[in-house]
């Protein structure tokens, strides 16, 4: 291996790679075996207050979290307690998807793998405070695109649901189990479920965001024990306690002398279950293959196989990847956004690169294309959508005809609301959208936190009378609809 990168080039990589792209700060690891080859801060974890990253600080590392979900789940495969292809039906009882074959024989390696037919429906637990035995509930209401183990499809809710079942098998919450069979057993001690508890610790590090030249702090995505989110990426942690999570995976499920979790029950969770097909990677990046396994996604890098994970949540950006058969691994931790931050994934992959003595690659341009690209078409997508409107237009119906009640029974309630001259809509009394008129019944929902942009339509019936309204909160199926309460009521009452 050559370490003389680590010494001579990195430091100057990952400050000049901060700079570029506007992030405050990030923490790195380099493991190599059982041997942490660079523990290091760059930057600020709180420029606010010009408070240093440490390789101690605090991040949320959101969908990072889920290579610690299957772990949990593999402990209790290995005390025989749970199968990988079994039912989730068998362990998990209420569990209902939105048809009878899905339901009988979704397997939880099919949910840990992503490849349940169900696209990701993420405005369900975003757009809401669910708990996990909602959204248990609510699992049945919403609709597949594609047969069951026939495509790739990320899939935050299934995660979410994971963690009943070792809550169910266990006795035990999801986070307890993890806290004591996975935190306490390898001594990651600073590594939490709250953002509340990271936020009072000394040393965590604040969310940002880069958005028309300027950096900006944001808030926290807030959660703790209580919260859905669970399984799917509630875990806080730091670079130097991440350094044995990695040398765990490298290590055939050893820390040290200890077997902490059977082989072939790590190599379960490496191996690739669900084929991602994204030709515009394997043209970019010069991937051979791209896959999943179970909280791993798995590609080539330059005839090498390469793990990894990234979590993204408001503000923060972080990366965890290791080559198996070099035993090599690297952690990146930032306080930005992924929106507009590529250091993580340019700084870990320079350094495979150099460590391992492969061809270089200019990974800051190919990450600025490609980043380049997505921004272009996220600006053509507001500009269709506002494009929509029309000049001078008049809405069909006058604005309190519009106001009301609306429910679905998988994404919950809307409520509509006169505002003035305009109208208002809030998402299961969490999120608040304005609306602009386009033309017709048809409206503009901004939610400018975030600067969401959906497509809203208000619907009448025969007698002109706005009886539902549909709008597209999960693009691979169709637009979600909802019903007027009074309609429901009258239903009901027939």
């Amino acid at each position: 291996m050559q370490t003389d990168f680590l010494n001579n080039g990195l430091d100057t990589l990952v400050q000049r790679t901060l700079e570029r792209w506007h992030i405050p700060g990030l923490a790195l690891a380099v493991v190599s075996g059982d041997e942490v080859l660079h523990l290091a801060g760059y930057g600020q974890r709180d420029p606010a207050h010009g408070l240093p990253v440490t390789p101690d600080t605090l991040f949320p590392i959101a969908s990072m979290t889920k290579s610690f979900a299957v772990m949990s789940l593999g402990l209790l495969v290995d005390e025989g307690k749970l199968e990988w292809d079994k039912p989730v039906r068998d362990y998990l009882p209420g569990w209902q998807m939105f048809d009878p074959l899905s339901t009988d024989t979704l397997t939880v390696r099919d949910m840990l793998s992503h490849r349940s037919g169900l696209p990701s429906h993420d405005w369900i637990w975003w757009g809401s405070d669910y708990s996990r035995r909602d959204l248990l509930a609510r699992l049945r209401h919403l609709e597949p695109n594609v047969p069951i183990r026939s495509r790739f499809q990320y899939n935050n809710v299934l995660y979410m649901l994971a963690s009943l079942i070792v809550e169910e098998v266990a006795g035990m919450s999801w986070e307890r189990f993890v806290q004591t069979r996975i935190f306490d057993v390898l001594g990651m001690k600073r590594s939490n479920f709250s953002t509340q508890i990271t936020q009072q610790d000394p040393d965590h590090s604040r969310p940002h965001v880069y958005r028309d030249g300027l950096l900006r702090e944001c808030t926290f995505w807030e959660q703790d024990e209580n919260s859905v989110t669970g399984a799917a990426g509630s875990i806080n942690s730091c670079a130097s306690e991440l350094t044995t999570w990695l040398t765990l995976q490298m290590n055939a499920g050893k820390v040290g002398q200890r077997q902490f979790v059977k082989p072939e029950t790590l190599e379960a969770m490496h191996l690739p279950n669900i084929f991602i097909d994204d030709p515009d990677a394997r043209r970019r990046y010069g991937y051979e293959f791209s896959s999943y396994g179970m909280g791993w996604f798995l590609r080539s890098h330059k005839g090498q196989v390469l793990i990894s994970h990234g979590g993204s949540i408001n503000g923060f950006w972080s990366t965890q990847y290791f080559m198996p058969r070099q035993s090599l691994g690297v952690v990146a931790l930032s306080n930005c956004d992924e929106g507009r931050n590529a250091a993580p994934v340019i700084i870990s992959l320079t350094l495979f690169d150099h460590l391992l003595g492969l061809e270089p690659t200019g990974w800051d341009v190919l990450m600025t294309e490609s980043y380049a690209e997505a921004a272009a078409a996220e600006k053509k997508a507001k500009e269709d959508l506002l494009a929509d409107r029309v000049p001078g237009a008049q809405p069909a119906h006058p604005l309190d005809a519009y106001t009301g009640e609306y429910e679905h029974p998988g994404y919950g309630h809307l409520s509509i609301r006169r505002m003035g001259a305009s109208l208002q809509m809030i998402m299961n009394n969490k999120k608040s959208f304005t609306l602009t008129l386009a033309h017709d019944d048809t409206f503009e929902a901004h939610e400018p936190d975030w600067d969401d942009r959906l497509k809203l339509t208000f619907i009448a019936e025969a007698q002109g009378r706005i009886c539902s309204l549909s709008l597209p909160l999960e693009e691979a199926v169709a637009d979600i609809v909802f019903i007027r309460q009074a309609e429901i009521d009258t239903k009901l009452r027939r």
